[in-house]
């Protein structure tokens, strides 16, 4: 079956069940066209957005920036990220907006098997990994298995 029979499949057995289907949704790529990132990657994402959290909860971007060019993980910000970071400046929708990067957070936490999905987010806002003890901590991070 190809994927846009696959997808209209789907649409009819989720509306036969009452749920409504967005159709702005666009086709996905086929299994095999997906190339996930490094466990490394992943974790430094998963740093990088904890500051970035923190920035959305009052910590200053200044100081944001200063500890993701020191650990290294200017290459997993969005753009967006990056314009605001180096701006020094904030809005509150952008503080906002960085405050629910916890929900993205606690996946990444879950696929890196340090949390599973229940509170994280909290724990998120007092984590920061130590200079000394940070490569360990990159180069030792693995992913959960896709397959339990």
């Amino acid at each position: 079956m190809d994927l846009a029979e696959l997808r209209r499949e789907s649409k009819l057995f989720l509306r036969s069940r009452g749920v409504q289907v967005n159709e702005t949704l666009p086709l996905i790529e086929p299994a095999d066209a997906v190339r996930p990132k490094t466990a490394q990657f992943v974790a430094k994402r998963l740093c990088a957005m904890g500051y970035i959290i923190r920035a959305g909860f009052g910590m200053p971007l200044q100081e944001v920036g200063e500890w993701i060019d020191k650990l290294g993980l200017g290459d997993t910000l969005g753009s967006e990220e990056r314009s605001i970071i180096g701006s020094r400046t904030i809005t509150e929708q952008q503080k906002i907006n960085f405050g629910w990067l916890a929900e993205g957070a606690q996946v990444l936490a879950w696929a890196l098997a340090m949390a599973e999905l229940d509170i994280f987010g909290i724990a998120m806002m007092t984590w920061r990994p130590r200079c000394r003890s940070w490569l360990t901590w990159l180069t030792s991070s693995k992913v959960r298995s896709w397959c339990r």
